[in-house]
């Protein structure tokens, strides 16, 4: 019987403490901040909406923003979705807040969606990295029409700020490309070799490959690559190793200086009637020299 009491007891408590929670769950309300600007750079501005996702009803609240050093906020938009807004201009002021309240209200107002944009600029020295934007509700500023106090959560948002990068100069990295580091952040950027320009510091034979000599137009890097083999012989002069006649064809060869194969074409053999033009004119001179002498000897005599 005793048991039976005190089951009874704890399950009495979890039903008013369960009722009690869902009470409560039911009144809190939600604030989301979003911004499509997951990554920036010094000098960029973007936006951050505030976005009201649960509202169990309220007439006033006012936010509190915070902000990482990094940034700097230049502008504040009421999209007149709660009644009574109130955003100062006065930017600079670290306790910057966003304010809505209607006096004059008859009825909780319970809208929901982007209550206001804000919009911020990255600092040209804001570091590298997660940048953190946050808001909070003021004390004793959320409440409904009744007087009660409503709790709400608030969700921040984080920008990374990404480098500008400040290359340095190109450096040679392996044989296919070249790299450059940023001196602000250590990024390493890497570009492929420019290979044009080839000169043969090796000329290649039908033996033995080549060997060529490159320069990267960019970082300047040398680097050697091979020239395919010839398909001809290295050969010498031609020389005559049969002389032509005119009833024969004659002989001349090359030798390729590298293997030693040689290489043989035939001579046209010579014209015959070449011969007989010359026998003729060596027996003219014959006969006209024998009569010089016959002549020369009369007039001796005479």
């Amino acid at each position: 019987m005793k048991k039976t009491k005190i089951f009874c007891t704890v399950l009495v408590l979890t039903l008013i403490f369960g009722s009690f929670t869902s009470v409560f769950a039911a009144t809190q309300g939600q604030i989301k901040l979003a911004s499509k600007s997951a990554g920036v750079k010094q000098g960029d501005t973007f936006t951050v909406e505030v976005n009201i996702t649960k509202n169990p009803g309220i007439i006033s609240i006012s936010l509190l923003l915070d902000h990482s050093d990094g940034l700097e906020l230049i502008g504040a938009e009421d999209k007149k979705v709660l009644p009574g807004g109130v955003l100062s201009n006065n930017y600079s002021n670290e306790n910057y807040k966003l304010t809505w309240i209607n006096h004059s209200a008859s009825a909780d107002s319970k809208s929901t969606g982007t209550v206001a944009v804000l919009t911020f600029k990255v600092k040209e020295d804001a570091p590298v990295g997660k940048q953190t934007i946050s808001l909070s509700t003021e004390l004793d500023t959320v409440y409904n029409i009744s007087g009660d106090q409503i709790e709400f959560i608030c969700e921040s948002t984080e920008i990374t700020v990404q480098c500008a990068h400040s290359y340095g100069e190109w450096l040679p990295y392996n044989d296919g490309s070249h790299k450059r580091i940023c001196s602000e952040c250590g990024h390493i950027d890497y570009g492929a070799h420019t290979k044009n320009n080839m000169s043969v510091i090796k000329e290649p034979t039908h033996l033995e490959e080549g060997i060529g000599k490159y320069e990267c137009d960019v970082c300047k890097a040398t680097f050697e690559s091979s020239v395919p083999k010839t398909e001809e012989h290295s050969f010498g002069e031609w020389h005559t190793v049969k002389e032509p006649a005119s009833d024969e064809e004659g002989v001349a060869e090359r030798i390729c200086e590298l293997c030693g194969y040689k290489e043989s074409k035939a001579l046209d053999m010579t014209d015959g009637s070449i011969g007989i033009i010359v026998a003729a004119a060596v027996g003219v001179i014959a006969v006209i020299a024998v009569a010089i002498v016959i002549v020369i000897k009369k007039k001796k005599r005479a």
